[in-house]
């Protein structure tokens, strides 16, 4: 799948990845997939994902220096 970033926001109750297929969510305590994004490329560990200090938000480096901000509510 190409992973190549993974982050736990702050409270530690989210898990993100960042692969070559987009953006991945996940609950961090049951690890049940809760969103999963597409991403702009199929270049493998090209993606990049990293929550906000306040985890209100994630940011997502793709090839091309493609960005994007989701919001977490």
């Amino acid at each position: 799948a190409g992973l190549s970033s993974l982050d736990w926001s702050p409270d530690g109750t989210l898990l993100a990845a960042g692969y070559n297929q987009g953006l991945a969510l996940w609950d961090a305590n049951t690890l049940e997939p809760l969103l999963s994004l597409p991403g702009p490329t199929a270049n493998p560990y090209t993606g990049m994902a990293q929550f906000s200090p306040d985890g209100r938000f994630i940011a997502t480096v793709h090839e091309n220096n493609l960005f994007g901000v989701w919001s977490t509510r």
